[in-house]
């Protein structure tokens, strides 16, 4: 579960057995379903009875990958890595080859996973996007201003891209209307 990203129906495989730990009486009688599975997946403090779930459990062990990519950890695994994908890239840079061994392919699926709840140090500002990464505020700021993100040039604009010495210089597609105005 920790290299691999496994296919859904193996993880319905292995909820299989857990829920009819639940939901089946003496031999193979049935009982009722009280609460769906996904109900009692739910942390305790949700209501629910803290059983974790097996997809989110093989998408944490693949995220703590990520986590050691993103920190430029050291290591002969972590060497292979950027020679063979990333080069001199960053990994959430769009000239990273998303195609390559199981592993890979798997990174490469579960990354936006990652970018969801990461917030960054901007630094050169080269590998933190404007729009789309949390590294302001309270969260992105497609979020934030969401009717200036859907009028803006550029989406994927980096921070060095849209910031110079003297200040911000962010591209619009049309002039701004009163939604605009006030945001």
């Amino acid at each position: 579960m920790g290299l691999y990203l496994l296919h859904d129906t193996t993880h319905g495989a292995m909820n299989r057995h857990r829920y009819r730990f639940f939901w089946e009486g003496v031999g193979h009688k049935r009982k009722y379903h009280m609460v769906e599975w996904a109900m009692v997946c739910k942390p305790k403090a949700f209501g629910g009875l803290g059983i974790l779930d097996t997809k989110f459990m093989n998408i944490a062990f693949m995220l703590k990958w990520i986590w050691k990519i993103y920190q430029n950890s050291e290591g002969l695994w972590a060497d292979l890595l950027r020679a063979k994908y990333l080069g001199n890239n960053y990994l959430f840079s769009p000239a990273v080859p998303t195609k390559g061994s199981q592993f890979w392919n798997a990174i490469q699926k579960i990354k936006w996973y990652f970018k969801m709840g990461t917030k960054h140090k901007v630094r050169n500002g080269r590998c933190t996007y404007f729009w789309l990464d949390w590294w302001t505020g309270t969260g992105p700021l497609r979020l934030t201003f969401p009717h200036l993100f859907a009028c803006c040039d550029n989406h994927f604009a980096t921070v060095e891209g849209v910031h110079d010495n003297n200040g911000w210089r962010i591209r619009f597609i049309r002039s701004s209307g009163h939604a605009e105005t006030v945001e």
